[in-house]
């Protein structure tokens, strides 16, 4: 868990914000297929929520699949979550 929990104390702490303070829609223009993965239950990142913010940005596609968990679901349901990421590599969406 301390490895996930890493990106949350990054952003409490800021670390990252000068860098991102620059950062134009242009370069934040994702230009590779986009894979998100929420969590029907998740009270934090609620998926009818990021999906819009994420998808501007994916502009050669974007994929959106939804699981019936919490925000950990790499945890709760790694067989699904693997099950989808290896489809997505694999071109199989």
């Amino acid at each position: 868990m301390a490895a996930s929990l890493n990106y949350y104390k990054a952003l409490l702490r800021g670390i990252q914000a000068a860098d991102e303070a620059t950062l134009t829609d242009e370069n934040r223009t994702l230009k590779v297929p986009v894979l998100a993965v929420g969590g029907l239950q998740d009270p934090v990142a609620r998926p009818d929520q990021v999906a819009p913010a994420i998808e501007h940005y994916a502009a050669a596609g974007y994929q959106l699949e939804i699981l019936d968990t919490g925000h950990w679901m790499m945890l709760e349901q790694k067989e699904n979550v693997s099950r989808i990421l290896i489809d997505f590599v694999g071109g199989n969406n």
